[in-house]
């Protein structure tokens, strides 16, 4: 029996030194972290302000052919530890390809904002992969 064990662990070792592994393109964040995605190859977000009006922006870079869906909500704060939804977009996208949802929201003073993005993407109607990425904290 003791045989037998000492073999089949052989071979799932051996089978895994030959399994060849598939290198994923990535960038690297300001902290010299890179992300790990499956099917995209980056994700952003990012808030402006123009005045009282605030552009917001997410991009996904996708590197696989499939239905992927960026969701968008601009979030304000008093306190930076609580925050509430000022509004929310979506938009479903198909393909390779950078993918970008951009939308402008006027504002109120006395609040700190960020945008929450978030993309899902599906292997037919199952989520595979969800990212969630936040943009800097602004104060207006």
């Amino acid at each position: 029996m003791r045989k037998i064990i000492i073999l089949a662990l052989t071979l799932m070792l051996a089978a895994q030194m030959v399994t060849p592994i598939a290198a994923e393109e990535y960038t690297e964040n300001e902290y010299g972290i890179a992300p790990f995605y499956n099917n995209t190859l980056d994700v952003q977000s990012s808030i402006t302000f123009n005045g009282s009006i605030v552009s917001c922006k997410a991009k996904n870079n996708m590197n696989k052919n499939l239905k992927s869906k960026i969701t968008m909500t601009l979030q304000k704060s008093k306190d930076k530890s609580n925050y509430s939804r000022v509004q929310m977009w979506s938009k479903d996208y198909n393909g390779i390809g950078l993918k970008t949802l951009a939308e402008k929201q006027s504002v109120s003073k006395g609040y700190y904002y960020r945008l929450r993005v978030v993309v899902r993407i599906y292997s037919g109607t199952e989520v595979i992969e969800k990212i969630t990425k936040y943009s800097t904290v602004k104060y207006y």
